[in-house]
């Protein structure tokens, strides 16, 4: 039924660089007709990305919200929930308050550890964004002259100043994703962008939390991930019985990610592989979307 399918896309609602319009061109240009963006801890271009989204692709509105485990840091991928439902304003206002309160402490250690001191009219770019983000900081230190690259800027000086605690748990996370009807998926399993790769036994440890927390699936196809990880990860879906998902985790220019990647080796992964798309949240979306078809 679809050609291509890219579940993980960020916008420039949070920390991606292009804006709902272009993304959807890219789509086309790359024939991607089942998609979903998914936002750092923001759903606020939802609603622009379903006006400029034609009759014949299918979007699958999403998240990807930063959470905590018992052993650190989680991104959860919540899929086809309800916008507009009271568990989902109620997610969106407590994470983006604790966001806020993150960056005002990564503002301050740059301050302490570095003699780093933000302008106000830094300050006031930084919290103007809809979800404010590390890329959005590096981004002034860039500016400055201070770090030659976004990346530079992140591992040299902002993951250098140190913060905890302040996320809400993995177990939260699903709980709200589940009251606004939708599904959620572990993103990036064995390790995303810039992190490090989980071990066997930390990979185990997390996936028997992440269950015991109810989540649905697991993101097996990434860009960042060759043959081998894919497999591993397939072997552990299909034996936990997990639903498979998805993505390249696009942000445009900020990182060298084209849409549609879902392995490492840049083979074509037909949409029929993302057993996802057959979970009831989005069955559901999917069977509205053929009616008006």
């Amino acid at each position: 039924m679809f050609n291509r399918a890219d579940l993980h896309i960020h916008s420039s609602f949070s920390d991606g660089s292009e804006a709902p319009s272009r993304i959807m061109e890219l789509l086309t240009e790359a024939v991607i007709d089942v998609f979903s963006i998914a936002d750092h801890d923001t759903i606020a271009a939802l609603d622009e990305m379903r006006s400029h989204v034609p009759a014949k692709a299918f979007f699958i509105p999403g998240i990807e919200i930063t959470t905590l485990t018992e052993e650190g840091e989680c991104h959860i991928l919540g899929y086809a929930f309800d916008s507009q439902s009271p568990a989902m304003a109620e997610l969106i206002g407590k994470i983006a308050s604790m966001r806020i309160e993150k960056m005002e402490a990564r503002i301050k250690g740059l301050e302490e550890n570095f003699g780093i001191k933000l302008t106000e009219d830094e300050t006031a770019y930084i919290f103007s964004r809809n979800s404010p983000a590390k890329p959005h900081l590096a981004q002034v230190l860039v500016d400055r002259g201070i770090a030659a690259t976004i990346s530079d800027a992140i591992t040299g000086y902002i993951n250098k100043c140190h913060v905890e605690g302040l996320r809400i748990s993995s177990r939260e996370a699903v709980e709200y994703v589940h009251r606004a009807g939708g599904a959620a998926v572990w993103a990036h399993p064995l390790g995303g962008e810039g992190e490090t790769p989980l071990t066997e036994g930390r990979f185990t440890s997390r996936l028997r939390y992440l269950m015991a927390c109810g989540i649905d699936g697991m993101e097996c196809y990434y860009s960042r991930y060759d043959a081998a990880k894919r497999e591993i990860l397939l072997n552990t879906a299909e034996r936990e019985d997990l639903f498979i998902s998805g993505g390249s985790d696009f942000h445009g220019s900020v990182k060298d990610i084209p849409l549609g990647r879902l392995d490492k080796d840049d083979r074509c992964i037909r949409p029929e592989k993302l057993t996802i798309l057959e979970h009831p949240a989005i069955a559901g979306l999917m069977e509205g979307y053929k009616r008006e078809g």
